[in-house]
């Protein structure tokens, strides 16, 4: 009898195989569409019959992937696509597959941020379900601003159980290491304007914007100052080497794209303020010699990138006074048309008749509230301020929601950091701190740009946020110990328990 089943279980796996590609190439041939979708669906189904560990690292392999493809090449990797599916969505059906399959849930409901990220996402789909039958995939478009929050969701639930911050610092030095020489790539490309063909074909203008850019920027300075690229350096035996080269290659890509984007240079300036407002010490010394010693040929030389903006100090300090609103002349046109949009907005919602609704998502706001650039194409479809699209879409209430969920994130994970001081436990408050102004960074350029909107700027933001959802979630305290060279010590304790 066991033979039998035996027989019949190796002929299941060899004809099983063989049935589905021969359906799935009829399938082809009849319909492309449906045989990708049908193909994904056959994978996600396999993904959730693996065991725990190879589905998570598949996972991890394929958001690590995601997350590189949009820092690296922007709208370029965004449009990547099977058919009518994009590659943004197709990873967050493998990650939210693997979550269902292998997530704690019940440790992601306790937490508060949790459910008001639940509220927002309800709402949301409240103000977008209206409007699907008359704006169709315009309507799913513009609702990414939230519908990208189950990345979140999905991260969070499996960090919560199966997350190591030793794996997530060591992730996001890889990434780094890939980021920053590309950035310095493009940023001798365009000092030097050699190769500009090459890059043009790879990087057509807007795919990779300055704003985006400088976010990624504050992240990996936070990062190297607070010393948590340290274990790879050390690994190379040339740490103080290794500093000095990263803050060169920061300074240079800091003043090519900081320059360029105000929005972008604020949150480098913001969450540069917090990280050395909350650590007292860190990697902070060479940064500030590295900068001066940058500056002064910048200064000098004042390179023109073949924008109205020079990659100059002086841009820098024009780009900080214009946010106040005392600015050069040339760049008041594009405040004033901001503000007056901004101000549109806040007439028809705060003391207008979608105050309690908004208009909802589908309409192209720039389109009917009289202010596209465009008229030809359309592509503008919400105002440069993520904050102010989430008000002009779902009203008051969705707006209210959105600063309840991310006050009540922030503010948690601020007590976290605290907690973490207090213990003495100082490599998990490193980490705890860079969540933070990471995260920060994104919320300030979202105030100045279609950011959160889109794959490149909303994927990476969620994911953040669900990192620091999964600290948040656990309620077990436990040493992270040392993984960041701060004392010599033990550093096999696992570090993710809160």
């Amino acid at each position: 009898m066991t033979g039998v089943r035996l027989l019949d279980g190796r002929l299941a796996a060899i004809f099983a195989p063989l049935i589905a590609a021969v359906c799935l190439a009829c399938t082809i041939a009849l319909n492309p569409v449906a045989a990708i979708v049908g193909g994904g669906c056959l994978v996600l189904v396999a993904l959730c019959w693996q065991p725990a560990g190879i589905s998570i690292r598949t996972a991890g392999l394929f958001m690590t992937f995601l997350l590189a493809g949009y820092a690296l090449l922007g709208r370029t990797f965004a449009r990547l696509n099977a058919g009518p599916v994009y590659v943004g969505e197709i990873a967050l059906a493998v990650l939210l597959t693997t979550a269902l399959a292998h997530g704690d849930w019940s440790a992601l409901w306790r937490s508060w941020v949790t459910r008001l990220l639940l509220l927002f996402a309800i709402w949301g789909a409240v103000r977008t379900a209206p409007f699907l039958s008359t704006y169709g995939l315009d309507a799913l478009r513009d609702a990414a601003v939230w519908g990208y929050g189950t990345f979140s969701i999905a991260a969070a639930g499996l960090l919560v159980r199966y997350g190591s911050l030793t794996v997530l610092t060591r992730t996001y030095r890889k990434l780094a290491t890939l980021f920053l020489p590309w950035l310095v790539l493009l940023s001798a490309i365009r000092l030097l304007k050699w190769g500009g063909a090459v890059t043009q074909e790879l990087l057509p203008e807007g795919a990779l914007k300055p704003g985006d850019v400088s976010v990624h920027l504050a992240g990996i300075a936070c990062f190297v100052g607070l010393r948590l690229h340290r274990p790879a350096s050390r690994a190379h035996g040339r740490s103080w080497l290794a500093e000095w080269l990263i803050w060169c290659g920061w300074a240079v890509s800091f003043f090519v794209f900081g320059t360029q984007n105000r929005g972008g240079l604020l949150s480098i300036v913001i969450a540069l303020s917090l990280a050395l407002g909350l650590w007292r010490g860190g990697a902070w010394a060479k940064a500030l010699y590295i900068g001066l010693a940058v500056m002064i040929p910048f200064a000098i030389l004042e390179p023109d990138l073949g924008t109205s903006r020079k990659a100059s100090p002086q841009q820098l300090v024009t780009n900080l006074i214009s946010v106040a609103g005392d600015t050069d002349p040339s760049f008041e046109g594009t405040r004033q048309w901001r503000l007056s949009w901004w101000r549109k907005i806040r007439d028809y919602t705060l003391g207008g008749e979608y105050f309690w609704t908004g208009k909802g998502f589908g309409v192209n706001l720039a389109d009917d509230d009289g202010f596209q650039t465009d008229p030809l194409n359309h592509s503008l479809r919400s105002p440069h301020n993520g904050h102010l699209t989430i008000l002009a879409r779902t009203g008051i209430p969705g707006l209210m929601l959105w600063v309840l969920l991310q006050g009540t994130f922030g503010i948690g994970l601020l007590r976290k950091y605290l907690m973490a001081r207090r213990r003495r436990d100082t490599g998990r408050a490193a980490v705890i701190l860079w969540i933070l102004v990471y995260w920060s960074a994104f919320l300030v350029n979202a105030a100045f740009d279609v950011y959160l909107e889109g794959p490149q700027g909303g994927i990476w933001f969620w994911t953040v946020f669900g990192i620091g959802l999964a600290m948040l979630a656990r309620r077990r305290y436990r040493p992270m110990g040392d993984p960041c060279g701060y004392r010599a010590q033990d550093t096999t304790i696992d570090p993710w328990r809160p």
